[in-house]
């Protein structure tokens, strides 16, 4: 089975969903590395690592869809709105602690708002998910 690249995939709505993720996930990670040199909080922390997990797996994904492995990983492919559904409420949290604990730094707060947004894009992404391919039973 050959690998081709599905160039039509980034103009439907689900790869301008990805490519979201990633550009949100990127921003929030580069947001805290350019200001990591004050004294660091535990949420700021658990931040950076839920956008660098959230980076590398909306990474990993938007590339199984642009060259076509989708099809082979199958239901594994499946797994993906579970995981957004509970990513989510992993970055929601942190940003919204990141939002109301330091408002008075400009890189925390935009953090925080790029937490937002790629939550806000997560979740969009697991309610497609689970409209397209309903809940495996467990």
């Amino acid at each position: 089975m050959a690998v081709q690249m599905n160039l039509a995939f980034l103009r439907s709505p689900e790869g301008i969903i990805k490519i979201l993720e990633v550009i949100f996930s990127f921003l929030g990670m580069l947001m805290y590395l350019i200001y990591n040199s004050r004294d660091d909080a535990i949420g700021l922390t658990a931040f950076w690592i839920g956008t660098v997990v959230a980076l590398i797996v909306s990474l990993i994904l938007l590339l199984f869809y642009f060259l076509g492995l989708s099809e082979i990983f199958g239901s594994l492919m499946n797994l993906q709105t579970y995981f957004h559904l509970v990513w989510m409420f992993y970055i929601l949290a942190y940003s919204s602690i990141l939002l109301y604990v330091d408002t008075s730094y400009f890189d925390r707060t935009t953090a925080g708002i790029f937490g937002i947004l790629l939550s806000i894009t997560f979740l969009v992404d697991s309610l497609h998910g689970f409209t397209k391919y309903p809940p495996m039973p467990f």
